[in-house]
């Protein structure tokens, strides 16, 4: 039986990304454009966004993407020592999560002001400032394992009928071109 690690790589619902500046008492949400990840044809999966742990690429076939309205998802077939030692930890559950580098434009950032009213009127925010963003574009290049994620609700697991995979079909990934990526 082949080994996969599986997994959420961007997650699609509400707004996953969330900082907070004491210095200036601002909470910022941040989501992702599903219909605005492009890439240049080649995404690879690493171990802590260390090039040194390169466990995948989409051009060698190691590497396979998914795209639903929940998000993007991935399914990597470890085939050296490093993509193995994390299939290993997955499975382990002592590697939970995931994290993506991407190169964006600072014009493709754009305030969502509605949902930023919703929040005015719902809660009393003592003097806080809220903001909510959608980053409309995005060039995807890189996914990487780690406990310690940028947006909420990632995932990884090797169990392919873990119920958070729900609706993905393992044996149509997303064919990978320069441009964007069409969910």
């Amino acid at each position: 039986m082949e080994k996969f690690i599986y997994g959420l790589a961007i997650p699609f619902e509400g707004y996953p990304c969330w900082n907070y500046d004491r210095d200036s008492r601002t909470y910022t949400f941040e989501r992702i454009n599903p219909t605005g990840i492009m890439t240049d044809g080649l995404v690879g999966m690493l171990e802590g966004h260390s090039f040194d742990k390169q466990l995948g690429r989409t051009d060698d076939g190691t590497l396979s993407l998914y795209i639903n309205d929940r998000g993007l998802f991935f399914r990597l077939k470890p085939e050296n020592q490093a993509a193995l030692s994390c299939y290993k930890r997955v499975k382990r559950n002592a590697l939970r999560h995931c994290s993506i580098a991407y190169h964006f434009k600072k014009e493709d950032r754009i305030r969502i002001r509605e949902d930023e009213q919703k929040v005015k009127h719902l809660y009393a925010l003592d003097g806080e400032i809220v903001i909510f963003q959608e980053l409309r574009e995005i060039q995807l290049y890189e996914i990487s394992f780690t406990n310690h994620p940028g947006q909420d609700g990632t995932f990884c697991t090797t169990d392919k009928h873990d119920s958070r995979l729900r609706g993905i079909n393992w044996e149509q990934p997303i064919q990978m071109t320069k441009g964007r990526i069409k969910p």
